[in-house]
């Protein structure tokens, strides 16, 4: 399945067709179009990182009005490279939107079947994963890092979307969305064996002493393995680490770097129309 780069007002933003549904808004952002500078240029979308935080806060006001959302309803996750997910509700309008103090504690996952709620989450190099159910009317986002996977953090947010809000597996459209890829995700004999033991051996290839993980590949089979349906699996071919035009890479910026985000709401006033 196919991704579109979208580009409106000197910004660009990355959306899967699957997605591409009436009352449904979603994008994976680049790094073109901000205001930030240095280490951060452009569109460095991060609290958390040494940028100027007034620059930082009017870079998401801008990339939320070109995609269409309203900033200050949106919610944000802490992300500590964990398993946990929220279910999240009108009352938490804003959480982590202009402060990185305010983001939902200790989650790498959101999901909500309320309407008007953008889900947000910040990435440079991990795995940015958007779900649907249209049937059941929820959205998810999860931050898939190397940690996340092996504990298998989507799949956990799957079911949480299934016993509170009665997501049913098969109807979900799942975006993998752009991070970084195989050839440049090396790692020690420890990650390697975490990744083993979790099941992704295959997804391993070995070159220089180094043990280099495709990450994309080890979510999209664990997804198949879940149950949910390759037709309903749309992963990226973008790669955050090569495409140093479009995206900030954490591990080839040694660090000093920004952060793309991945939203997804619903948007039902656009299907009554």
């Amino acid at each position: 399945m196919d991704e579109i780069i979208v580009k409106k007002d000197g910004f660009a933003w990355i959306q899967a067709e699957p997605l591409l549904q009436k009352g449904l808004l979603h994008g994976f952002s680049t790094r073109l179009g901000g205001t930030s500078r240095g280490f951060y240029e452009s569109l460095n979308l991060g609290l958390h990182v040494n940028d100027v935080q007034e620059r930082v806060l009017k870079n998401r006001e801008a990339w939320a009005s070109a995609l269409g959302f309203d900033l200050d309803k949106s919610v944000w996750g802490e992300q500590v490279h964990g398993s946990n997910s929220v279910y999240v509700t009108k009352e938490h309008c804003g959480r982590g939107a202009r402060t990185f103090a305010s983001t939902m504690p200790g989650v790498d996952a959101l999901f909500t079947n309320q309407p008007g709620i953008p889900l947000v989450a910040v990435f440079a190099d991990c795995v940015p994963v958007l779900l649907y159910d249209r049937s059941a009317g929820c959205i998810g986002v999860v931050h898939a890092g190397w940690r996340g996977i092996v504990a298998h953090n989507t799949e956990r947010t799957i079911e949480g979307m299934e016993t509170l809000v009665g997501v049913k597996r098969e109807n979900l459209q799942i975006y993998v969305g752009p991070c970084i890829s195989q050839d440049y995700y090396g790692v020690d004999e420890n990650v390697k064996r975490r990744f083993e033991d979790a099941g992704y051996g295959k997804n391993i290839a070995e070159r220089n002493g180094l043990h280099y993980i495709d990450l994309r590949n080890c979510l999209a089979e664990a997804l198949l393995e879940f149950g949910i349906a390759r037709k309903n699996v749309c992963v990226s071919t973008h790669c955050t680490y090569r495409e140093e035009t479009l995206f900030f890479s954490h591990r080839r910026d040694k660090g000093q770097t920004g952060r793309m985000a991945g939203v997804i709401m619903m948007d039902w006033r656009e299907i009554e129309k």
